[in-house]
């Protein structure tokens, strides 16, 4: 096999150089010519070492791109027991994003919708590179403005409530609702609407947040909306992915997205205005 280098790091055909790994590991070394299969990524030790499991073949990404790497062991019970258990504990899989967003999913009703929710955030997590959830509710919501401290999770979860209150609200108040609001689908888009986030920012290095280059390459709605059609999500909660940014503005959407919209921007926009000193606080 032809091996792909980077530098001092050499990988063979079956592995490639994507995702995200973490930001401030030191590696040790691969000998030069060899041939790996790369499988679960860990921080192990104390001296930050970066141990890596030989089983699967997913994508990596190493920081810094100077980073190179030694195989270990096969022996998963080896690798378990140099790895730390906050950090065994703390992998972002389908039962961890079940935890992190439990009682929004229980509102949806339709199993296989709400299964495929699911499975779209864990794989967001997965090609992010987010293994933690500590990493994950650390993350700002945004990078546009000063999140003063709201991070991804909460904000997910607040525009999720509010864009249901806000289709509660009509459906109580009004004598006869002039469209349907389907929850399922609304509560399916709010969790989902800015999975691509997980694309989109990555740490640092230096103990903050930037865009990456996936998100260099396509804003959030739309490297979301791909992941959530990935998935076998249906066009409707794809449709609110995609339109519930500017990429929306001027698009046919479906009513969540609306909703889900004005959601969005109600936990945005006091932000921005209250850096520019534009919010009034009595």
């Amino acid at each position: 096999m032809k091996a792909i280098e980077r530098k001092n790091l050499v990988l063979d055909d079956s592995a490639s150089i994507d995702g995200c790994c973490e930001p401030e590991i030191n590696v040790a070394v691969v000998p030069s010519g060899g041939t790996y299969d790369f499988g679960t990524v860990t921080a192990g030790e104390p001296d930050s070492t970066l141990f890596v499991e030989l089983q699967a073949v997913p994508t990596l990404n190493l920081s810094p791109p100077n980073a190179i790497l030694r195989p270990v062991s096969r022996d998963r019970t080896g690798l378990e027991a140099r790895r730390p258990s906050s950090r065994r504990r703390g992998m972002i899989d389908e039962k961890v994003i079940g935890s992190l967003f439990g009682k929004q999913l229980g509102k949806i009703q339709d199993a296989g919708l709400r299964d495929k929710v699911v499975k779209t955030f864990a794989l967001a997590c997965q090609r992010g590179g987010w293994t933690s959830v500590a990493d994950l509710e650390r993350m700002p919501f945004t990078l546009l403005t000063d999140p003063l401290g709201v991070n991804f999770v909460e904000h997910t979860i607040a525009v999720t409530e509010g864009a249901a209150a806000l289709g509660r609200a009509q459906a109580e108040a009004y004598a006869k609702m002039p469209y349907a609001i389907d929850f399922d689908r609304l509560y399916a888009g709010g969790l989902l609407h800015d999975v691509g986030k997980l694309l989109e920012i990555e740490p640092d290095g230096k103990g903050g947040f930037r865009k990456s280059l996936e998100g260099q390459y396509a804003r959030h709605p739309v490297s979301g909306a791909i992941l959530a059609a990935e998935c076998g999500l249906p066009g409707d909660v794809v449709n609110i992915i995609v339109c519930h940014a500017k990429e929306g503005e001027g698009r046919p959407q479906v009513v969540e997205a609306v909703l889900i919209h004005q959601a969005d921007f109600a936990t945005f926009d006091p932000l921005v205005m209250k850096q520019k000193g534009m919010l009034i606080e009595p």
